[in-house]
């Protein structure tokens, strides 16, 4: 795992499952980001714009315009991302645990967001069958 402060584009592309080519359009067209640059002027995103990353992501895959969001603070997006969670709780199927979120909170060693991902999981499900979905 990663313990440096700062990610190249293409890690950023490869844990977030955005193409480079997303990355960047909406870095230079909605200013989504504004990672620092090296020397050479490549890119160097912080945690901060990787947990930004993996949140756009999540809320345009739900619908959302990455024009109406890019300007939102990393707080307003996760709390859109939790209003859509809450209000499409009833209206999900497949209640099955989200290994993928599991495992991108470990990555940004997000521990408050990963613990509040496990109640919310407990709360709608029996504890056994997270731990099972989680295996």
């Amino acid at each position: 795992m990663k313990t440096s402060s700062f990610y190249t584009l293409r890690q950023v592309s490869d844990l977030t499952g955005l193409s480079e080519f997303t990355l960047r359009g909406w870095e230079g067209r909605y200013s989504a980001f504004r990672p620092r640059r090296t020397e050479t002027g490549r890119r160097k995103y912080s945690s901060q714009d990787l947990q930004r990353a993996f949140l756009l992501r999540e809320l345009t895959s739900l619908g959302y315009r990455i024009g109406d969001i890019a300007d939102l603070s990393n707080s307003s997006l996760e709390q859109k991302l939790d209003g859509m969670v809450l209000n499409n709780e009833n209206k999900k199927i497949d209640q099955s645990v989200d290994v993928e979120s599991i495992m991108k909170f470990v990555l940004l060693q997000d521990w408050l967001q990963l613990k509040k991902y496990f109640r919310k999981c407990i709360q709608k499900n029996d504890p056994i069958f997270v731990i099972e979905g989680i295996i």
